[in-house]
């Protein structure tokens, strides 16, 4: 985060045409201009970035002197009285529609986990990464990808580099909004997200075109392998969180009564050796979540990113289990992954009491109901991926040390999917009601 300068009334670095922004011109000169938004701001100019940093006493002149609301005032009553003076930043502006596309950009290039940086108007995007083994597999997964299946991804513009310690490479870059965004923030009509479900079938079944075979232990290890090996992670954030509670079979949460995950092993086990089916296994993205799925709703295209590049350690390539896509769909169209990465969820626990709950919006019955019927399109019982969902939830804590609540969350959550489909219903008399 950048600390403005004292004294300092913060500018855009970039001269633009002002009609939307209270602005500066000719700041260089002993008499720049002040234009405030929407009253003779059509001129280019430096757009005021909204940050001013100088003394309070100084504001508190300046606020005396204002006869609008535009802070801008504020800054030019300070300048006038020789207390500050201008600098210049990138300015990532999230105030104006207008700029939306190029802010997002912007945003996305700070990220940390990958190096990232967009240039706008060419549409390119250079990714580097310290995870070099990960962004090869990346990087060859769309590589090996038939033609009709290769237009659903970034064209590689620049090939993969590769130096001790980095990997680099570019491509296109796609300004359409991921559909977690669409469905957190934006007001869509019914018949949009009709269209957008229809496009991951059309993706889903592109993909079930390719064959494969996996074996039944490759099969196996993907899925208990690495909820094994991370399980004892869990373990081990909990234990230091002091929230035990979570490997207790005697936890309650949302009012339904849960065994732990190493008492319910034994038929997560049987339940995934079930689940083996060879007519299951073709191409597939592994991490097919609405973060990586980007949609355009003027045109209807679709795009992905970020493929996992491997079904396991020991299959690298573009094939996999589709029923992990799924999955990976269900936990954000469903099961709340997206509402628990930002933060839009409630979460109490009392004694042995877990309770937590989604920020739900209103598009929330219509997603669930295409999901299903998505999976039920595809050959699948919702029940079915459900327990994969809910391994996804546990497997991924983690992953997320960042945030101890969101940890306690996705395992509860988790957790509690795993008893809902795995263990018997109580009887009335065991719930304590009376005949």
């Amino acid at each position: 985060v950048e600390m403005p300068m004292p004294d300092s009334i913060m500018l855009s670095s970039r001269q633009e045409f002002c009609h939307f922004y209270s602005a500066v011109a000719d700041e260089e000169t002993s008499n720049p201009k002040f234009f405030h938004r929407g009253s003779d701001a059509d001129k280019f100019g430096y757009p005021f970035t909204g940050i001013i940093r100088t003394r309070l006493s100084s504001l508190h002149d300046a606020l005396k002197k204002c006869i609008t609301d535009d802070l801008l005032e504020v800054a030019e009553h300070i300048y006038q009285d020789g207390k500050i003076s201008f600098k210049q930043t990138e300015w990532i502006d999230c105030g104006h529609e207008v700029n939306y596309t190029e802010a997002k950009a912007k945003l996305l290039s700070s990220r940390s986990f990958n190096t990232l940086n967009v240039e706008m108007i060419s549409g390119i995007l250079e990714k580097k990464s310290t995870s070099i083994e990960k962004f090869i597999n990346e990087t060859d997964y769309v590589e090996k990808l038939a033609p009709d299946l290769k237009i659903f991804f970034p064209r590689v513009i620049e090939a993969l580099k590769i130096d001790n310690t980095h990997a680099s490479i570019k491509m296109d870059y796609f300004s359409y909004p991921n559909i977690a965004e669409l469905q957190l923030y934006r007001e869509l009509q019914e018949v949009q997200w009709h269209r957008i479900f229809y496009a991951f079938e059309f993706v889903l079944k592109k993909f079930k075109t390719y064959y494969t075979s996996i074996s039944k232990e490759d099969f196996l290890d993907f899925y208990l392998g690495k909820t094994l090996k991370r399980e004892t992670d869990n373990e081990k954030w909990i234990t230091a969180s002091q929230f035990q509670v979570l490997l207790h079979d005697d936890i309650i949460i949302n009012n339904l009564p849960c065994k732990s995950f190493r008492s319910l092993l034994p038929a997560v086990e049987k339940y995934i050796n079930e689940l083996y089916n060879e007519a299951d296994f073709s191409v597939m993205h592994g991490d097919f979540c609405f973060n990586n799925i980007l949609y355009d709703n003027y045109s209807g295209t679709i795009r992905l990113i970020d493929p996992r590049g491997s079904f396991g350690e020991k299959l690298p390539g573009i094939y996999g289990d589709i029923k992990y896509d799924l999955a990976k769909l269900l936990h954000s169209s469903v099961y709340g992954y997206d509402y628990i990465v930002n933060d839009l969820f409630h979460f109490n626990a009392a004694g042995n009491a877990i309770n937590y709950s989604f920020n739900l919006r209103n598009n929330q019955d219509l997603l669930t109901s295409l999901s299903e019927d998505l999976v039920k399109k595809m050959g699948f019982e919702p029940a079915g991926i459900q327990v994969i969902v809910a391994l996804l939830f546990i497997s991924m804590c983690p992953l997320h040390s960042d945030s101890l609540q969101r940890q306690k969350l996705m395992y509860a959550h988790g957790l509690y999917l795993l008893n809902k489909n795995l263990t018997p219903s109580p009887s009335p008399t065991e719930r304590g009601e009376k005949n």
